[in-house]
């Protein structure tokens, strides 16, 4: 029987850096990410016409305009941290209901035979078969196996000591 096993431990911070590389890393979160940085302007867009068609006054829609470039320029270059803060103040928020919820021990297991890979964990057991495996990633500390667009195993560094 042709088996690997790795035993790790997950933590918070590896969800943390897991939805990091997504979005950053992955198409999917790639596109949102996208989606996320042009809603700003285009809202701020909309309320700017709006304004013009309701109140004709040239000064206010400039000074309009230029708040409002210089919120979506920030916006734009700051939109990862600001999805990846409300992200961890929910982790918190969850976290605090059950206090085990991101942290878990397991193992993962890769049976060759079978073609299949194992996640057995203290909660749950998940079974992908190796044809399922989507992509493969290398972060900076753990592995990430996506059999999904936004689900992957994820298997820290740790797992291999």
């Amino acid at each position: 029987m042709n088996v690997w096993k790795f035993p790790y431990i997950t933590s918070e911070q590896d969800f943390l850096d897991f939805n990091e590389h997504f979005l950053l890393k992955t198409p999917e979160g790639k596109k949102a990410m996208l989606l996320y940085r042009l809603i700003c302007p285009a809202t701020f867009f909309i309320f700017t016409v709006f304004h013009f068609m309701t109140n004709k006054d040239i000064t206010v829609l400039i000074l309009l305009l230029i708040m409002f470039s210089i919120v979506s320029v920030i916006m734009w270059f700051n939109c990862h941290r600001l999805i990846l803060a409300i992200f961890r103040h929910q982790l918190k928020k969850k976290q605090s209901i059950e206090r085990s919820l991101f942290s878990s021990n397991g193992t993962l297991i890769f049976d060759f035979e079978n073609r299949i890979i194992i996640d057995s964990s203290e909660k749950e057991e998940l079974r992908v078969r190796f044809e399922g495996i989507e992509v493969f990633y290398e972060a900076e500390r753990a592995y990430y196996l996506y059999f999904g667009k936004a689900k992957a195993f994820i298997l820290p560094y740790s797992a291999f000591r």
